[in-house]
């Protein structure tokens, strides 16, 4: 679900998964561009998960205080 969260889902591998799947996803993953991509999806879905979290934080302390 972490993965997902943060827009990753690509980078899961199957416990099934062949050799070569495995290969493919390790190319993608440090291939400079993907790698890129990959590093601004998880950045801004860090920073949009970080802004619910606070948020939710304020709204669990709203209700602890209140």
């Amino acid at each position: 679900m972490l993965f997902e969260d943060y827009g990753f889902v690509e980078g899961l591998i199957d416990p099934n998964a062949s050799e070569a799947e495995i290969r493919t996803k390790i190319d993608t993953i440090t291939d400079p561009e993907s790698n890129r991509t990959i590093r601004g999806k998880i950045k801004a879905n860090s920073e949009h998960l970080k802004k619910c979290s606070e948020a939710m934080w304020k709204d669990v302390l709203y209700m602890i205080y209140s």
